[in-house]
């Protein structure tokens, strides 16, 4: 294999595509990925969302907001895909990343230019994606040089319709250590607070804790995100004592209040919320879907309910509300699992051999 030196380095150019219209996990990755490669390459970013861009903006990164207008899913698609047809033609990168599955769509434009792609895939491909969506999603990563799967799961739901050489199994970080919360010695008589992060919306289980909600007493729930399904949540917790905050763009300070996290989620790439949560020191309850089972180490590192069983979610919160010893051993393993496996330095030399290696394909 040849090696990259300094010079070539320097000179290596990598364009990065998000299409997304809202700043969500997907979203925290892409900056989070634009700011280590920007350290070593050349890097210009393409993208639609405000807060993506405001980000990017403060990194040694070029920003290319698309337009305002493009916020609807074909305006998307149109001015992403004039637009990166134009930087490979004009920027002509040594590397297109493309960050999620909408973004896939668009492989075949730096497919015809011959520049190598490195697609990340940050949801499942499961029973949810049939018929045309199935079938364009395993074309368009097919075109790419590399598959980056946030998690194992994703990575054996691809094998058998994307070789397995260009499958990279590289899980998601945080880039830097948070402050812990407080300590949940002193948790037991007093009031116990949940914390809910994410998007609101039927998928994510919301509905399921607000349903646990009404069989606990001394409970409050703390509901942090935005989404299509806020309305009918709020309406769902009414008389109850849940409170809403909305999006928000800094979370440490939810993270560090709460007792407990719960996660009820029915579908999950890879759990990032019990990652931040972790690395807080907050004790995590999880659905048993594989995405979060492998962030948690298998369950090792929180306690699991049966995902949309809502009796036995609140029976758990119940039994951990009792249970200090409990809370500070999910704390200490948590924030354990953290440290080893989900930190800037656990993944920074394999994304840098990756994206040297494929802008090596280009040069060749």
């Amino acid at each position: 294999m040849r090696m990259q030196t300094a010079s070539h380095i320097r000179k290596t150019k990598i364009l990065m595509l998000s299409v997304t219209p809202f700043f969500g996990g997907g979203e925290a990755h892409f900056v989070k990925l634009a700011a280590l490669l920007a350290g070593r390459y050349q890097v210009r970013a393409l993208a639609v969302d405000a807060e993506a861009c405001r980000r990017l903006a403060k990194l040694d990164v070029e920003v290319v907001q698309l337009p305002e207008r493009a916020a609807s899913i074909y305006g998307r698609y149109h001015f992403a895909a004039t637009e990166l047809h134009r930087q490979c033609n004009t920027f002509r990168p040594h590397v297109v990343h493309l960050n999620g599955q909408a973004e896939c769509y668009l492989s075949l434009i730096p497919w015809s230019f011959r520049i190598p792609i490195v697609v990340t895939r940050h949801v499942p491909f499961d029973e949810h994606i049939r018929g045309v969506r199935r079938l364009l999603v395993r074309l368009n990563l097919q075109l790419a040089g590399r598959v980056v799967c946030v998690s194992n799961p994703i990575r054996t739901q691809l094998s058998p319709v994307i070789p397995l050489d260009k499958l990279v199994v590289i899980p998601n970080w945080l880039d830097y250590v948070p402050e812990p919360g407080r300590s949940t010695q002193d948790s037991e008589n007093r009031i116990f607070r949940l914390l809910y992060l994410g998007r609101i919306e039927v998928m994510k289980g919301i509905f399921d804790l607000i349903t646990a909600m009404r069989f606990l007493k001394d409970v409050t729930l703390d509901v942090v995100g935005s989404g299509s399904d806020l309305d009918a949540a709020q309406t769902a917790a009414a008389g109850l004592p849940v409170t809403f905050h909305g999006f928000q763009i800094d979370c440490g300070r939810y993270f560090r209040a709460a007792d407990l996290l719960v996660f009820p989620s029915y579908s999950e790439g890879q759990a990032q919320v019990p990652l931040e949560a972790m690395a807080h020191g907050l004790p995590c309850l999880i659905s048993d879907i594989e995405g979060a089972m492998e962030t948690a180490d298998g369950g090792a590192c929180a306690e699991v309910f049966h995902c949309g069983n809502s009796r036995e979610l609140a029976q758990k919160i119940a039994s951990l509300q009792r249970n200090s010893a409990r809370l500070m051993e999910l704390r200490e393993r948590g924030l354990a699992r953290f440290l080893s496996t989900y930190t800037l330095s656990a993944v920074l030399d394999r994304y840098l051999q990756l994206f040297g290696e494929t802008a090596l394909q280009d040069a060749d």
